[in-house]
């Protein structure tokens, strides 16, 4: 009889043992799966721990774990997955940076990110996919550093600390970089100082030059570069450069925030050129 019971126990094993199997999928820099290691950039591992419930851990290809997630549909193109459960960040040294709740694809309940000695950084609630209700942010000794509230993913203001406890200037958490003024204002401002070269006007040509700006954490731009799917007229390229480096550069701009901290951050800036319409500037 105990021999049968053993016998039992082997099946029994090997056939629940498939349903956890783990696989390693290595990936190109979007997420896309590969064939071979052969131009990885990452690669994860696979557990199915349900029907509905797919572990996935992401590591580096010196086997740092990066993140962890939960997916409900796990597929060869990223676009198409959908997070389903708690996700995790990871610091180089395996220490907690980010956890977070996601509901068939969207952030839904508390997002936590933590210092590296597992001091409380960044508290903040999520409702369909946007911010809502009272953030937190706090200096690594656990003193405040700022609270904000968020009303449909819009920030509605808040309060601002520095390091001694005293009340600062409020700035958003998140902002992307921008213009004094914002796009209307850039919008005039290239109007203003891109001029059409008469060089290519008796070339009858048009175009967009891609300017790739990059900003310091003050907002100041630090370097530039002219992207390859700009167009080729060597004219309209070196009025974008002019454009950049005697009028652009001399700017200041909002800087870029994440996470309650100033950020260096890149931009591109299209430059568009068409022929002017003399008649309509008599």
């Amino acid at each position: 009889m105990g021999g049968k019971w053993w016998l039992w126990y082997l099946l029994i094993f090997f056939f629940a043992a498939p349903a956890f199997s783990q696989d390693t999928i290595y990936l190109d820099k979007k997420g896309r799966w590969l064939d071979s290691k052969e131009n990885a950039f990452r690669y994860c591992t696979r557990v199915d721990l349900a029907e509905d419930n797919i572990e996935v851990k992401v590591y580096n290809l010196g086997d740092t774990l990066l993140y962890l997630h939960h997916f409900s549909y796990f597929v060869d193109d990223p676009k198409k997955c959908i997070v389903n459960g708690v996700s995790s960040i990871f610091y180089a040294d395996g220490q907690l940076s980010d956890t977070y709740m996601n509901v068939k694809g969207k952030k839904e309940g508390e997002y936590r990110r933590f210092y590296r000695n597992g001091e409380l950084k960044y508290l903040c609630h999520f409702e369909n996919n946007r911010r809502e209700g009272q953030l937190e942010m706090y200096y690594p000794n656990g003193s405040l550093w700022r609270t904000e509230e968020f009303r449909k993913g819009r920030s509605q203001g808040g309060h601002v600390y520095n390091a001694a406890g005293n009340e600062i200037e409020f700035y958003p958490s998140e902002r992307i970089v921008g213009f004094p003024g914002g796009v209307d204002a850039l919008a005039l401002f290239m109007k203003e100082h891109v001029h059409y070269p008469l060089e290519a006007s008796a070339q009858k040509v048009e175009g967009r030059v891609l300017v790739q700006l990059t900003f310091d954490q003050r907002g100041r731009i630090v370097e530039y570069h002219v992207l390859p799917q700009s167009t080729e007229n060597y004219y309209l390229r070196k009025e974008a450069i002019r454009f950049v480096e005697e009028d652009l550069m001399k700017t200041e701009w909002e800087p870029a925030v994440q996470f309650g901290e100033f950020k260096k951050i890149r931009f591109v800036l299209p430059i568009a050129f068409k022929i002017p319409n003399l008649k309509a500037s008599k």
